[in-house]
């Protein structure tokens, strides 16, 4: 969308006033602000989708106060925006306002690169057709770390659009069980 006062603009009313479920990443979640607690009104669910970056600016703190208490920058956003969280990183923590956490354990480093995040916020979205936010979230964030590590022949080097590509097989070994 970008950063400039129509875009902004533009992101804030498609965050309060879209009558579905939708997921909130980057610029939107810059457009936002501090003003998280305004998505309390919001006409749908919604799904934040923040790396420790963009929680800290939404939580008004550093990045490093967000990393030294991961989970509870994770439950402080949620209850203060009303909504549920994906606090992306090592160990991705997903919090619900009515005070549920879970912490995702799937995942590699190689999923630090740039557009696995868009990725991330594709299949919460299509996860949120058919369940709950909180069990959406929860259910791409794994289908999302399992494929990162299908993908991964090293914990470095790997492309967005590779973790795409292996979500059909991660998606299918979780229907097997494995």
């Amino acid at each position: 969308l970008g950063l400039d006062s129509t875009a902004r603009s533009y992101a804030l009313r498609l965050a309060l006033g879209l009558p579905v479920p939708t997921v909130l990443d980057a610029d939107a979640l810059t457009a936002i602000g501090s003003d998280v607690h305004t998505l309390r009104a919001a006409r749908g669910t919604r799904v934040l989708t923040p790396h420790p970056g963009e929680a800290a600016r939404l939580l008004g703190c550093s990045a490093s106060d967000v990393q030294a208490g991961r989970y509870h920058a994770a439950e402080a956003l949620a209850a203060r925006c009303g909504q549920v969280v994906v606090l992306k990183g090592a160990g991705t923590i997903i919090a619900s306002p009515d005070g549920r956490v879970a912490v995702s354990r799937a995942g590699t480093p190689a999923l630090g690169v740039a557009g696995t995040g868009d990725v991330l916020a594709g299949v919460v979205a299509s996860m949120l057709v058919s369940l709950p936010p909180f069990e959406a979230a929860c259910a791409a964030v794994l289908a999302h770390g399992r494929a990162g590590e299908l993908a991964a022949e090293f914990d470095r080097g790997l492309l967005a659009r590779e973790v795409a590509d292996a979500l059909p097989r991660a998606l299918a070994a979780g229907r097997m069980g494995r």
